[in-house]
C-alpha cells in the first residue's frame, strides 16, 4: 500500500516588504522524507512527534520534539492497533493527538514562508464517511472534509504539503472535526535557505535620491515621448520611504526641444551593473482606468555595453474610458531596436478586482545564465530560456544596469488625453537586487 501525498499551492497573501534588507523569498519545493524512498532536504526545519510524550528519532537519523505547543486535545500511542504500511516509521503514525477541536501555536524563527508539512493515518476506520474533520493554518483550511478512509485508505499514510505565511512569529494550526475526531501523528515547519543573497538596494529611506546609487537624468527629451526628464524634486523625489516619479502637464524648453509635459527617468549606468540575479521592485503605478491614457512606467535593464538585448521586468501603460490596459502589465525581452530580430513579450493581466494601480505590488525577474522567470507578488507569470529563445545568451550573458522612468506619450501608450490625471505618480517602495553565493 503506497504512502499518499497531497501538495498544495500557496496559502495566504504575500507578506509586506520589511525595511532590513534581509529580505529574500523563502520558497521551499522540497521531497517527501517519510515516503518509502525518500530523502531529508537541507533546510531549518522544526519536527513534532504530535501525541508523544518522547522525542523520536526516524529512519533517517532526524529527531522529532515531543507533543508541544498545543491546545486542546488527547493523545494516544494506538498500542493494540497496527501501524501504517508503505512508510518506513510506522511509529510516528501510530502516536497522534485528537479531539473535537484543538490548536497548535508554534514559534517559528521569523517571519516569512515556509512548507508545512502535515502526517497522518486512518488506523481505525475502514469506511468512508466514519471520519471528516477540517484542517486550517494561518487561520485559512488548507483541507476540508478530510475523510482519510476514503483517500487513501485504512493504515496508509497520509501527507500534506503546502506553503504558509507567518507574519507574526508564530505559526497557527487548528484541527476541527465534523465527524468522530480529528487527528495528526506528525507536524513539519521547513524554512529553505535561499541560495539568492543580498546584493544592492535602495529602500528609499532618506529624504533624496541616493546619487552613489543612481543617476537623475536632466533635461532629457527623448525620441518617441513628449515629455522632458528632470531631476527637479517636482519630478523626482523621496519622501516617507517611497521614491516618487511624478510625471506633469507642463511646458518645458530645452535648446529646441518644447514639450508640453515633464517626467523622471533613474538609472545605475556606470555605478552598477549585474550579469544574472534577481531584480525586485516594489510598486504603485499611475495607470487608473479612465484616467490615465499616454502614462508609462516601467521596470528595465539594458547592458552596460549599449548593445543587443533589453529586460523589460515591468511595463504598463494607461487607459482612457474605452481602454483595456488598466489592469495589464507586460513583460518583454528585446533583441535589438532595429528589430532584425522580433521581441518576445508577454501580457500579465490583475486578478479580478486587482489593478497595479489599487496599491504596491511586487515585480521580480530571476535572470540565470540560459534563462529567464517573471514573477508577480510571488507568481510566476512568464518564463524564457534557450528553447523558446535562441538569442538568448548573445542577448543576455553580461552585465546590464537598472532603469526606472515614467514616459509620457510615444507610439504604444499614445497621447493624454483632457481626463488624464496629473500628477501622475509611479511610486517605488523599494528596489532589490539578489545574487546566488
Amino acid at each position: 500500500m503506497l504512502s499518499t501525498t497531497i501538495v498544495l499551492g500557496s496559502l495566504g497573501g504575500r507578506l509586506k516588504a520589511h525595511r532590513a534588507l534581509l529580505a529574500a523569498s523563502l520558497i521551499a519545493s522540497l521531497p517527501v522524507a517519510l515516503q518509502a524512498g525518500g530523502a531529508s532536504a537541507a533546510a531549518v526545519a522544526i519536527r513534532i512527534d504530535a501525541g508523544s510524550t518522547a522525542a523520536y528519532t526516524d529512519s533517517a537519523g532526524r529527531t522529532w520534539q515531543a507533543d508541544r505547543s498545543f491546545v486542546g486535545g488527547v493523545t494516544t500511542a494506538n498500542a493494540i492497533r497496527t501501524g501504517p504500511t508503505g512508510t518506513a516509521d510506522p511509529a510516528l503514525f501510530k502516536t497522534m493527538r485528537y479531539g473535537k477541536d484543538f490548536s497548535y501555536a508554534i514559534p517559528v524563527s521569523t517571519a516569512g514562508t515556509y512548507l508545512l508539512r502535515l502526517h497522518t493515518a486512518e488506523l481505525n476506520f475502514s469506511t468512508p464517511g466514519s471520519r471528516q474533520f477540517t484542517i486550517n493554518a494561518e487561520g485559512k483550511p488548507v483541507t476540508a472534509d478530510l475523510d482519510l478512509a476514503k483517500a487513501p485508505g485504512i493504515r496508509a499514510p497520509w501527507t500534506l504539503e503546502v506553503p504558509v505565511t507567518v507574519t507574526d512569529g508564530t505559526l497557527n494550526l487548528r484541527f476541527l472535526a465534523a465527524l468522530d475526531y480529528a487527528q495528526v501523528s506528525g507536524i513539519e515547519i521547513i524554512r529553505k535557505v535561499d541560495p539568492y543573497q543580498l546584493v544592492w538596494a535602495d529602500e528609499f529611506d532618506g529624504t533624496s535620491v541616493d546619487t552613489t546609487k543612481w543617476n537623475v537624468r536632466n533635461n532629457w527629451a527623448a525620441k518617441n515621448e513628449i515629455a522632458i526628464d528632470t531631476n527637479r524634486p517636482v519630478n523626482v523625489f523621496v519622501s516617507n520611504g517611497v521614491l516618487t516619479i511624478r510625471s506633469l502637464r507642463e511646458q518645458r524648453t530645452i535648446g529646441s526641444a518644447t514639450r508640453q509635459f515633464t517626467s523622471g527617468y533613474l538609472d545605475t549606468i556606470g555605478k552598477q551593473s549585474w550579469t544574472y540575479g534577481r531584480f525586485s521592485m516594489r510598486a504603485q503605478l499611475a495607470t487608473q482606468q479612465g484616467i490615465s491614457k499616454g502614462i508609462w512606467p516601467a521596470f528595465w535593464m539594458r547592458p552596460d555595453d549599449g548593445g543587443v538585448g533589453e529586460i523589460d521586468i515591468m511595463e504598463a501603460i494607461g487607459s482612457d474610458a474605452t481602454g483595456t490596459e488598466w489592469n495589464k502589465t507586460h513583460q518583454t525581452i528585446h533583441h535589438d531596436y532595429t528589430v532584425t530580430v522580433p521581441a518576445q513579450a508577454h501580457t500579465t493581466t490583475s486578478p479580478a478586482g486587482g489593478s497595479p494601480s489599487d496599491g504596491f505590488h511586487t515585480y521580480t525577474v530571476d535572470w540565470s545564465p540560459g534563462a529567464m522567470i517573471w514573477s508577480i507578488d510571488g507568481t510566476e507569470v512568464w518564463r524564457r530560456d534557450r528553447t523558446t529563445t535562441p538569442w538568448f545568451d548573445e542577448a543576455f550573458a553580461r552585465p546590464f544596469n537598472i532603469r526606472l522612468n515614467q514616459q509620457v506619450g510615444g507610439t504604444w501608450a499614445g497621447t493624454p488625453t483632457a481626463a488624464t490625471a496629473f500628477p501622475a505618480d509611479y511610486k517605488v517602495d523599494w528596489v532589490r537586487v539578489y545574487q546566488k553565493s
